[in-house]
């Protein structure tokens, strides 16, 4: 009965979610067509206390970027809906997302100084996993994010997407990281027949190499040398 009651929030959490997307593309169509059929006898724009806060926003969207101004319009309608309980319902439809606790994990831009950036983001609940130059990685909660980039300690914020592993028969990453693809396509070769050497201290190390030639991730090696 419970999971019912907890289904029956989740359906109505979607519909809602849906309706608020339909709606702010129909919103941005209509500010796109009005600048964009024509501004004949357009009087200067007027700079009022709700322009300015308008630009504000914007600016801190800037900061932010689309996936994590999404995320966080997302996060805060569940928060309507669940109120402290959202992150326990909270499902991101981007499954790169490094999600928590009601946390996502982010890499943040220090604008001057470490020190400033990183007083205003235990401020807003940051949990930082790693520091490098003027860099920052952590946790921060996805309700604290638009409070964060409205500061000056911050340049800008990023997610740290998820890896995505590639793994099967003859996928690599050396193989763009080379090029090879490109001269496959361009000039018709596959490097099939020819030997190469090559110098490697982990060959085997892991003990796959036989599973990599039966997959054909691998052809015959001779090792000349342990």
């Amino acid at each position: 009965m419970i999971n019912n009651k907890i289904q029956k929030l989740l359906n109505i959490g979607k519909h809602i979610e849906s309706e608020l997307e339909k709606a702010t593309e129909a919103l941005t169509d209509r500010v796109e067509n009005r600048f964009t059929l024509g501004q004949i006898n357009q009087r200067p724009p007027q700079t009022t206390s709700s322009t300015l806060n308008n630009g504000s926003k914007a600016a801190s969207l800037s900061k932010m970027g689309g996936d994590l101004s999404t995320l966080s319009a997302q996060y805060a309608l569940y928060k309507t809906i669940f109120g402290e309980a959202a992150a326990d319902f909270f499902q991101s439809a981007n499954s790169t997302f490094q999600i928590e606790d009601g946390m996502v994990m982010v890499d943040v831009v220090a604008a001057h100084q470490m020190d400033a950036l990183m007083g205003q983001l235990d401020g807003h609940g940051f949990v930082a996993t790693g520091e490098y130059g003027g860099v920052v990685s952590g946790y921060i909660p996805m309700d604290t994010m638009m409070a964060m980039a409205t500061s000056d300690a911050m340049q800008f914020m990023r997610p740290a997407y998820r890896p995505i592993v590639q793994q099967g028969t003859v996928t690599n990453q050396a193989k763009i990281a080379l090029k090879a693809d490109t001269a496959s396509s361009e000039f018709g070769v596959t490097g099939e027949g020819v030997t190469v050497g090559v110098l490697s201290d982990s060959f085997n190390n892991l003990g796959g190499a036989a599973f990599d030639k039966i997959s054909g991730e691998m052809t015959e090696v001779t090792v000349l040398q342990y």
